[in-house]
């Protein structure tokens, strides 16, 4: 009878443990009616999935509850022409707290990139514009009369050759 199928059932399932990696894995069994014949499960979810479950397909998933965050499995068997349902329950809250850990890293990380970017990108620019300052201001000192100024020639680029043009232009 069903009955004593449930009986056989209830009987089995409490001498059954699931390993992995050697944790223990709480679970639970059920029939149909979700009545529940076995649990071991720390915590208790919503068991919707249930009815979209089949024996060529298991179920899952994340359930966020007040206490942490869970991944639940489902999966249907078939005993003595009786259809349970397992279930187990994982606490994998601990994984997204090390998720949050690492965006908060790296968050750090890409600012502190960003502000090592920003200065060196304002360090160079500085750099480059000071010699473009400084013969500015000598043209300017030129145009005001002043034609014994002259702009510095150290280097080897462009701005050295506009400087040494603007020296020509001021001594002839």
């Amino acid at each position: 009878t069903v009955e004593e199928t449930y009986n056989i059932v209830s009987q089995i399932v409490q001498s059954i443990n699931i390993n992995n990696m050697n944790q223990k894995i709480p679970f639970s069994i059920m029939d149909t009616n979700q009545e529940v014949l076995f649990s071991s499960l720390d915590v208790t979810l919503d068991k919707t999935m249930i009815s979209s479950l089949n024996t060529e397909n298991a179920g899952w998933t994340i359930k966020e509850t007040e206490n942490g965050i869970y991944i639940q499995t489902f999966r249907q068997a078939i005993y003595l022409d009786n259809v349970f349902y397992i279930e187990t329950v994982q606490d994998i809250t601990h994984i997204f707290q090390t998720q949050t850990a690492q965006y908060k890293t790296l968050i750090k990380i890409m600012l502190g990139m960003l502000v090592f970017a920003g200065t060196l990108t304002v360090l160079i620019s500085k750099l480059l514009l000071k010699r473009i300052v400084a013969l500015t201001e000598v043209t300017k000192t030129i145009s005001e009369g002043n034609l014994s100024k002259r702009a510095s020639t150290q280097g080897n680029d462009e701005i050295t050759l506009l400087s040494e043009n603007f020296n020509q232009m001021a001594n002839h």
